[in-house]
């Protein structure tokens, strides 16, 4: 390996670490309940939540989106840290490239979906 692939490497590497860093922006939606801000987005989506109780969504829609939504960046998260590792240090996985890749987007691809919902009755009707 020459030092352009070094280069470029640790180049990709800290973009993915950039992009970490901006999914801090929505750490308050990916706290627990009990850690939120009071007066934060996250927080008075909760609680607004008993209005939009709805047969099939259950009794917390809006918790259970907001955490099925963490779960989808902590998967996200793992994913790309998964990758740097397998990119910057020549980790050896049995997984291909590609496919913590794909599967990386697609955990974001689906974050970003709820997380662009205009409210949070549209973010529970897109988890839902």
């Amino acid at each position: 390996m020459n030092g352009r692939d070094l280069r470029n490497k640790s180049a990709m590497c800290a973009a993915l670490a950039s992009h970490l860093r901006s999914l801090v922006m929505y750490a308050d939606l990916c706290r627990p309940e009990d850690l939120r801000a009071p007066g934060s987005h996250a927080h008075s989506e909760l609680e607004h939540e008993a209005a939009m109780t709805h047969e099939g969504w259950g009794e917390r829609p809006v918790a259970a989106s907001q955490q099925d939504l963490m779960l989808r960046v902590a998967a996200h998260l793992d994913h790309l840290i998964a990758y740097a590792m397998r990119v910057e240090h020549d980790v050896v996985t049995p997984f291909a490239l590609e496919s913590i890749a794909r599967t990386a987007i697609e955990c974001a691809a689906r974050a970003a979906w709820l997380l662009d919902a205009p409210d949070a009755l549209s973010r529970v009707g897109r988890w839902a």
